[in-house]
């Protein structure tokens, strides 16, 4: 499908300093396993350029370059970070909830499982505000009726 990349800051901030945390263990797994692969960053000139922006941090900052360098795609949660990255002309997309209705889409997960992974994001600290938390499980739904699975969590769907 396509080679997903972590930087190296974002690695020290989930798995190392994040130590304890669920995402951290799944990280660290998936980089053991060759699944994700830690990315170093070569331009540390427009890692510092981006970090002028009021609100960027590191992590950001090498995500977007990594994604330039690469050619690929930033995903990344924060909306004020996406705005960096496109005027940086790099193509981003909207972080945990893109990658769940990606994965939907490829048939990797079912609808449920989608629904559960949102639960355990925002139970573990994700902030979705309400009307995109909504508009989330109803897109998850009507993908599950129009894939002809009935409703979530439906045992005949």
């Amino acid at each position: 499908i396509c080679e997903a990349f972590i930087t190296e800051e974002v690695y020290r901030e989930a798995v190392v300093r994040g130590e304890g945390f669920l995402d951290s263990a799944i990280i660290r797994e998936a980089v053991e396993k060759g699944k994700l692969k830690v990315y170093h960053v070569r331009t540390e000139g427009m890692i510092n350029k981006i970090l002028r922006h009021g609100e960027i941090h590191r992590g950001e900052a090498e995500t977007i370059v990594a994604a330039k360098e690469l050619d690929g795609t930033a995903i990344i949660d924060d909306a004020e970070a996406r705005t960096v990255a496109k005027v940086y002309n790099v193509k981003v997309a909207p972080g945990c909830i893109f990658l769940i209705f990606r994965l939907l889409k490829l048939g990797r997960i079912k609808a449920d499982e989608a629904e559960d992974v949102i639960e355990k994001l925002v139970k573990s600290g994700l902030y979705l505000d309400p009307e995109t938390l909504l508009n989330t499980y109803r897109k998850i739904r009507a993908y599950a009726i129009s894939e002809g699975r009935g409703k979530p969590n439906d045992p005949n769907g």
